[in-house]
This record gives C-alpha cells, sequence and structure tokens, in this order.
C-alpha cells in the first residue's frame, strides 16, 4: 500500500527525477487508484479506497496536508480511473449494462458537478464499457473495450476548444 506518486512530464510522457511525492496524511489502508494535481491552486486531488467498494476523493494541499474528503457516489460497477484539467476531476467507472463512456464530475473543491455519459453511432452499442478517460493537451481521450462481436479497444477523443 505505497502511497508514493512520481510526477510525469505531460509533453514527454517520462518520469521527473527527484519529484516524487508521498501522500502518508491518507487513513492508513488507503490504496491510491490515481492522482491528478492542479497547478493553478497548487492542490492534489487523489482517488483511493479502503475497501475497494467504496472511494473517496481527497485533496491535499502542497504542504501536504488533508484539506477535505468527498466520497465518489452515483456510480454503478467498477471505478476505472481519475483524469481531468485545472477545472474539473473525470472518475470513469464501467458495470453491467453500461455500453458508452461513462464518468462523473466533480470540482476541485468537491463538489459533485454531473454523472455524464458519452455515446455515438460510432460507438458500439453493447459489450462495450469504459476503461479509462483523460485530458491530454486539451483533447479529451476515452478509451473504451469492446468484446464479443465488438472486440478490442476503441479509442475516441473530444476536442476542447
Amino acid at each position: 500500500n505505497s502511497k508514493k506518486v512520481n510526477a510525469i512530464d505531460l509533453d514527454t510522457l517520462d518520469i521527473i527525477p527527484n519529484e516524487t511525492k508521498e501522500f502518508t496524511m491518507l487513513p492508513e489502508k488507503t490504496v491510491i487508484k490515481d492522482v491528478m494535481y492542479n497547478e493553478f491552486t497548487d492542490t492534489f486531488a487523489i482517488l483511493g479506497s479502503e475497501d475497494g467498494k467504496v472511494y473517496n476523493l481527497y485533496f491535499v494541499n502542497s504542504n501536504a496536508e488533508l484539506i477535505k474528503t468527498t466520497q465518489v457516489n452515483g456510480w454503478n460497477g467498477s471505478i476505472k480511473s481519475l483524469n481531468g484539467n485545472n477545472d474539473y476531476l473525470y472518475v470513469a467507472y464501467s458495470g453491467d449494462g453500461k455500453n458508452n463512456i461513462n464518468f462523473l464530475v466533480y470540482d476541485y473543491e468537491g463538489n459533485f458537478i454531473k454523472n455524464a455519459t458519452i455515446a455515438s453511432d460510432i460507438m458500439p452499442t453493447e459489450n462495450f464499457n469504459t476503461q479509462a478517460i483523460t485530458e491530454y493537451k486539451g483533447m479529451i481521450v476515452l478509451v473504451g473495450l469492446g468484446w464479443s462481436t465488438n472486440s478490442g479497444g476503441f479509442v475516441y477523443y473530444v476536442n476542447m476548444k
């Protein structure tokens, strides 16, 4: 249950030497699933769980102080990832009967904004679910997995102009 996280350079996708953060202020049994950093507020958002069933967003300032804990609600299935930008956090999830890209939106104050679903006529309509959602250079990148007649990975992007 290491609470150490490496920093990644978003332009090169390389690990930044000597930029490891350790989040020991989290509850002892917390397993970190994902971490986001807001450069404007100098705040970390950490998605974690103590039991793999109940997930929380932990907000930590640059002095390694826990500011707030928000329980992640409104999903049914499996939490996949946390990503976002300096305005919003996206918690991707999948589950039985969810054949689209599904995610919860929070702000950096821990406020729930909405439960969002992205569907398209080019996406499979069955045997498909969310694996990840991320932002890269102004685009939202959505990753889905299909099986059965639609087997394989699917990558979609939304340009955030």
